[in-house]
């Protein structure tokens, strides 16, 4: 059992001290609650995929002719709640990585005015100009800025407010863009724009927060998975599992850490509508 044990945290055991060591290299152990919290999300999602690929491999072992797509089929269809909960279980830590990323966060600001850069990271900023406009019941106040990423153009971006005449309430509007490659989102604000043409801004740089659209993505995809409901019946012309065959899965499985025990005995009982003793 011990053995087992070990193989099983093995992988991911491997993968948060791995993710730990890259942050510590490229220097930023600044935080160690957002080094543990990133190791600790890693260690969960790199549980689930190795548990998923035992899984396979235990199915494969057993139905060596059968195709890739019809193993990974059995093994989801078969598990379907235990792998759905886990699925969310992956969603909710690629959260906690996600708030952990805060603590690398990065900002700058400063009044500019037309042709002044703010200067952040490896972006610039240049305020270029404001521009007014009155649409419906509000008035749209927009400071425009061409944004660059070493010699990279990456187009314009606005930033302002909106004053609602009416109510006499003012609301900010954030000029976000958000980078999937390198994991993090630029945000631009603008406190204050002044009479001459000038404008309070605030840049940020927020590591991780697309991986908010991955977790809730993952989350909710485990969630359909574990409430899909059971077939009620079975397709003509073909056989349903045998109890034999069910019980052929859980050994092997349980041979290579694939899940619990008493997860895979309940599993055949169910299956067989046997009983022990």
């Amino acid at each position: 059992p011990l053995g087992r044990i070990a193989r099983s945290i093995a992988v991911p055991t491997g993968a948060a001290l791995a993710l730990a060591a890259v942050l510590l290299v490229f220097g930023l152990g600044s935080s160690p609650a957002g080094v543990l919290a990133c190791s600790l999300g890693a260690l969960v999602v790199a549980g689930v995929v190795a548990d998923f690929r035992r899984s396979l491999a235990a199915r494969r072992e057993l139905h060596p002719d059968h195709p890739f797509a019809a193993r990974l089929r059995h093994v989801l269809v078969r598990n379907r709640r235990r792998w759905g909960a886990w699925m969310a279980h992956a969603g909710i830590a690629l959260v906690v990585v996600a708030i952990a990323g805060g603590a690398w966060s990065s900002q700058d600001g400063g009044e500019l005015r037309s042709g002044d850069v703010l200067r952040l990271g490896s972006y610039r900023l240049e305020f270029v100009t404001v521009e007014r406009e009155r649409s419906g019941a509000s008035m749209r106040t927009r400071a425009v800025f061409h944004v660059h990423r070493g010699s990279e153009n990456l187009g314009t971006m606005r930033a302002g407010r909106d004053f609602h005449p009416a109510s006499g309430e003012v609301s900010n509007e954030v000029a976000i863009r958000h980078d999937w490659l390198r994991m993090h989102d630029l945000f631009i604000t603008v406190d204050r724009l002044t009479e001459d043409g000038a404008v309070r801004v605030q840049a940020f740089v927020n590591p991780l927060v697309p991986l908010l659209w991955l977790a809730g993505l993952l989350t909710a995809l485990g969630g359909l998975v574990a409430g899909w409901p059971d077939r009620r019946g079975v397709d003509p012309g073909t056989n349903p599992p045998s109890g034999v065959e069910r019980a052929n899965d859980a050994v092997h499985e349980l041979r290579n850490g694939a899940a619990a025990p008493g997860e895979l005995l309940s599993g055949v009982r169910g299956e067989t509508g046997g009983t022990t003793t």
